[in-house]
């Protein structure tokens, strides 16, 4: 399944080079080589870099690349027709991926999706596809957002949801960060109108397969313009077999056969990839249709020794009507075996339909699932949210407290909290008004947060009081101190003229979550009696 491809850092606009620093870790480039190798369709040789990269990049603790190029082993693993090995290495980094992480999730699971198809396990394929849909970020908030939506979608072709696939490509179309990936999301559009129209030529609907091609023919256009444009030859060649083929099935064999003989005579399309079994299944008709049917008979040769997992039902069915109108043209087989083929690929395909419509209705109804479960879980987040700073309130504190006290027994752990009080806030609300105090609260809950790590929990324990429930009670000195310096530093009277904040800050270590809360409580008071605006650990 193709992902959404990393660009080079010189080529990319500023708001990927801005992103770079958030989304991409210092290995990239490793991870930038072994994907083009993948796009290229040089799947052995993307796999060998991705396997030296992930080992390289482990031991210099760059993580973040290693998401990338697991991805890409997995994807390159779909493609050499081993999807035991694609589900266990999407399963395995989807392990790895904490739960914030939405977009990263949503694609992994998209891929695994694909998998899961390849190997037959269709219900297992669209369980993980509605979460990936359920988890799917917008596609201009980020890069990986864009890549989420833009894997779903083609996971949802694997499916024959055309429609669904076309409805997430044209966000994709629309977000920000298109020119980072422009010709593999335009590409993505062309396939998908593509075999869409073929499906529905296959299944009796003449009149909308030709509408469909024809829009894939103005995608290919604009195709074949942005490779131009960013220098890839070999996508304009794919552009350019691809055109051969929609004008073949448009009527336009002439100009079909030239398109054609053009891309393959150009190299630079490796046999796996659609836009070349489009162009040889377009070549032997065409070449039948023009008295040379030995050499149509070898190209359809050539195109059946490829195995492919992406569509694979879908091509098979192309094959036996291309080989029908090969043999029609030809005259050499009789005219009953030749239409005897001719149904069986109009059977495949509808058999292929009817499994489309029931997969599409029960797709649906997952994602109706999931979206009612996001729905409660929302609204059981938002009874946990403090509405002022956007924080955990103590409804989220009693389910932690609920929570650690269920593990507690097997934990065997210690529990840290940090207690965050601001040193005379009343006098804030009185001398500068509540206005003025509830920028503060907003303010010192980004402190807060900006403190933490990892999975640190930050919360509004009430009123003018914050509290950390820290996940490394090794990490509570540091923290406190971290708010501490952070409060001194900010510039208050940004906030209102001769405006000064400062906190006092508890710290403590306990055996469970209900005592350590309780002591460092009593450390915040006590760093209140002792001066303020200090730490005192308990």
């Amino acid at each position: 399944m193709p992902e959404v491809p990393v660009v080079p850092a010189a080529r990319r606009p500023p708001a990927a080079a801005l992103a770079r620093r958030e989304e991409f870790g210092p290995y990239d480039r490793l991870a930038e080589l072994a994907f083009a190798q993948y796009l290229a369709g040089s799947w052995d040789a993307a796999l060998r870099a991705c396997r030296e990269g992930v080992a390289l990049c482990t031991a210099a603790g760059d993580e973040t690349t290693v998401r990338y190029l697991s991805f890409t082993t997995a994807a390159c693993l779909l493609e050499v027709l081993d999807p035991s090995g694609a589900a266990a290495e999407a399963q395995a980094l989807l392990d790895r991926l904490p739960e914030q992480e939405t977009a990263w999730r949503a694609k992994t699971l998209a891929l695994l999706a694909d998998a899961r198809l390849a190997l037959g396990r269709t219900s297992a394929a669209m369980d993980a596809l509605a979460r990936a849909h359920a988890l799917a970020a917008d596609p201009g908030r980020s890069y990986n957002g864009m890549s989420a939506a833009f894997s779903t979608a083609t996971a949802f072709r694997s499916l024959l949801l055309f429609e669904l696939c076309q409805e997430l490509l044209e966000g994709v179309r629309r977000s920000p960060w298109l020119d980072v990936a422009r010709t593999a999301v335009l590409r993505a559009v062309a396939v998908n109108r593509t075999l869409w129209g073929c499906c529905l030529a296959l299944s009796g609907d003449p009149a909308a397969a030709r509408a469909q091609h024809v829009a894939a023919l103005s995608d290919v256009a604009a195709l074949a313009a942005a490779a131009r444009e960013g220098g890839d030859a070999a996508m304009a060649r794919r552009a350019l077999a691809l055109e051969g083929f929609l004008l073949h099935r448009l009527g336009e064999d002439p100009l079909a056969l030239a398109r054609v003989r053009e891309a393959l005579a150009g190299g630079g399309v490796r046999d796996g990839l659609v836009e070349l079994r489009a162009a040889r299944l377009a070549l032997a008709v065409v070449l039948a249709r023009s008295g040379e049917p030995e050499t149509a008979r070898a190209v359809l040769a050539e195109v059946a020794a490829v195995h492919v997992h992406e569509d694979r039902e879908l091509w098979e069915a192309l094959g036996h009507e291309a080989l029908a109108e090969v043999e029609s043209a030809a005259a050499a087989v009789p005219a009953p075996v030749v239409r005897a083929w001719r149904q069986l690929a109009r059977a495949s395909t509808a058999r292929l339909w009817r499994d489309r419509e029931s997969r599409f209705e029960a797709l649906t109804d997952r994602i109706r699932l999931r979206a009612l479960d996001e729905e409660a879980a929302r609204a059981s987040r938002e009874l946990r949210t403090d509405p002022l700073t956007g924080l955990g309130n103590r409804r989220e504190l009693q389910r932690l407290r609920e929570r650690a006290g269920a593990a507690a027994p097997a934990a065997g752990g210690a529990a840290a909290v940090l207690f965050v009080d601001v040193d005379d806030f009343k006098a804030v609300n009185d001398t500068f008004s509540h206005a003025v105090g509830d920028a503060v609260l907003r303010r010192l809950a980004d402190v807060v947060r900006g403190a933490c790590r990892g999975a640190d929990v930050p919360l509004r324990y009430g009123g003018d009081e914050f509290v950390v429930v820290l996940a490394d009670p090794a990490g509570a000195g540091p923290a406190a101190r971290r708010v501490l310096e952070a409060v001194r530093r900010l510039a208050w009277d940004e906030v209102a003229p001769g405006l000064r904040v400062r906190v006092s800050v508890g710290s403590a270590t306990r055996g469970d979550l209900a005592s350590a809360l309780a002591a460092a409580d009593a450390a915040m008071l006590a760093a209140k009696r002792s001066g303020r605006d200090r730490l005192v650990t308990g």
